[in-house]
C-alpha cells in the first residue's frame, strides 16, 4: 500500500514532467525554426559580403550553437517519450500492487479466519482423541483389574474352602500312625520275646557256668 502512494506520486510527477518537456521542446522548436529562419541568413548574408573572417567565426559559431541546440532538443524530445512510455509501466506496476493488496485483505479477512477456524477444530480433535485415549486406557485398567480382582478372590475362595474342608489330621495320616504304631507293637514284642529267651539261655548258661567253676574248684581243692 506504501508502494501504491508512492507510485501515484510517481504518475503525478510523471505526467507534469512529460507535459514541461513538451512545452520545453515544442517552445525550443519555435525558437530554432525563427533562429534558421532570421538570424542565420542575416548572418550568412553579412558574412558573404564582408568577405571578413572574423565574420565567418562568428557564423560558424552560431551555426555550432544551433547544432547544439537542435541536438538537445532532440534529446529531450526522446526524454518526453521516455516518460511518455513511463506512465503506463508505473500504473502496471501499481495495479499489481493493488491486486497483491486487494488478495492480502482477502486472506486477511477469510483465509486467516478459516485457518483459525480450522485450528480450533484440530485442537479439539486432538484433545478428544487424547481424552478418548486416556479412557480407553482407563477402561483397560479397569477390566484387567476387575478381572485379575476376581481371579484372585476366585483362588482365595477356593483355598479357603479346601482349608476349611481339610480335617486337623488326615485319614491317611491316622493310616500311617496306625501302621506304625502296631509295627512298633508287634516289634517290641518281638524284641521282648528274644530277650526273654536269651535271658533263659543265658540263666542256663550261667548255670553250666558256676557247676563248671564250682567242679573245678573242688577237683582243685581236692588235688592238693
Amino acid at each position: 500500500m506504501a508502494d501504491i502512494s508512492m507510485y501515484d506520486t510517481m504518475y503525478t510527477q510523471n505526467a507534469q514532467q512529460y507535459r514541461e518537456l513538451k512545452m520545453t521542446v515544442l517552445a525550443g522548436k519555435k525558437a530554432l525554426a525563427d533562429f534558421n529562419a532570421n538570424q542565420l541568413p542575416a548572418l550568412e548574408a553579412e558574412a558573404a559580403a564582408s568577405g571578413d573572417a572574423m565574420q565567418a567565426q562568428v557564423l560558424k559559431n552560431f551555426k555550432s550553437k544551433l547544432d547544439r541546440f537542435a541536438k538537445r532538443l532532440d534529446d529531450l524530445d526522446r526524454i518526453s517519450v521516455v516518460t511518455l512510455q513511463t506512465a503506463p509501466q508505473i500504473k502496471i506496476i501499481q495495479n499489481a500492487d493493488q491486486t497483491i493488496v486487494d488478495k492480502i485483505d482477502t486472506t486477511i479477512s477469510t483465509t486467516i479466519p478459516v485457518w483459525k477456524s480450522q485450528m480450533v477444530i484440530a485442537l479439539g480433535l486432538s484433545n478428544q482423541r487424547k481424552v478418548l485415549d486416556l479412557q480407553n486406557k482407563a477402561d483397560d485398567v479397569t477390566n484387567k483389574l476387575l478381572a485379575r480382582n476376581a481371579a484372585a478372590l476366585h483362588k482365595g475362595a477356593v483355598d479357603a474352602e479346601k482349608a476349611n474342608q481339610r480335617s486337623v489330621v488326615e485319614i491317611d495320616t491316622l493310616e500311617k500312625i496306625n501302621a506304625e504304631l502296631i509295627a512298633t507293637l508287634k516289634e517290641t514284642v518281638q524284641i521282648q520275646k528274644e530277650g526273654e529267651a536269651n535271658r533263659e539261655a543265658a540263666q542256663v548258661k550261667m548255670r553250666q557256668i558256676e557247676s563248671d567253676l564250682k567242679n573245678a574248684l573242688l577237683e582243685n581243692a581236692q588235688q592238693m
